[in-house]
């Protein structure tokens, strides 16, 4: 497989009926409450869940594109790097989408939990990083975890958020609707991303051993 052929791959997230799907899904979550909630109660949405709606479909739509133009690809080193950045933006905010349901529903009944959306945040990215720690080493695609320790590091960060979201999910005011269970699913969907993003590590850590040792020409 050439480079041009390698960065096709790493173009393509393969997200995108799991994203498209569960994105599609996820709105309904946020459109029946707003709608329903707000007729009875004159609530705005707050300018965080604002910011974070936009970006959400932000990386969504950068997903897409990406993904549509998968034929024509850039034979350069920070290129491939952001085909998988895009690929993790959009593969990370689909746990957290699920997630902020609850804030969404909490915030539009006068509660203000931005400490806890906030740490639901944080929780998607620290797990990651978990991540990124494991594939990175896996697929040699950066030099600063070459040892062994740093995947078994990895795990535990890894695994350290989902029992922290768990234990959120129990915490939180459940309300009459209940939605804090969208903070339970989102450990299911949070695993589902770890999952889509093996792919995308892989073929960038193949990427840069050509690179290192190119035997045929790639890319546009």
């Amino acid at each position: 497989m050439n480079t041009k052929e390698i960065l096709q791959h790493l173009k393509m997230a393969y997200l995108t009926p799991y994203s498209l799907v569960l994105n599609i899904i996820i709105s309904i979550f946020y459109i029946i409450p707003y709608f329903t909630i707000k007729k009875d109660l004159d609530t705005s949405i707050p300018l965080y869940l604002k910011v974070f709606i936009f970006l959400w479909i932000l990386f969504v739509i950068l997903s897409l594109i990406q993904e549509r133009r998968v034929l024509k690809v850039k034979n350069s080193k920070m290129t491939a790097i952001r085909y998988l950045v895009i690929t993790i933006l959009a593969a990370f905010v689909i746990p957290l989408a699920t997630s902020t349901i609850y804030i969404f529903a909490a915030e539009l009944q006068y509660h203000e939990v931005f400490d806890i959306w906030l740490r639901l945040a944080l929780s998607v990215i620290i797990s990651w990083f978990g991540s990124h720690l494991v594939l990175g080493r896996a697929f040699e695609v950066t030099k600063l975890f070459k040892l062994k320790l740093f995947t078994y590091i990895g795990f535990i960060i890894i695994i350290i958020p989902f029992i922290y979201l768990a234990y959120i999910g129990f915490i939180v005011p459940a309300g009459q609707d209940e939605s804090n269970k969208f903070i339970w699913v989102s450990l299911l969907v949070l695993f589902g991303a770890h999952l889509f993003i093996i792919t995308p590590y892989a073929y960038l850590g193949e990427y840069f051993k050509k690179l290192k040792n190119p035997t045929e020409e790639g890319g546009e």
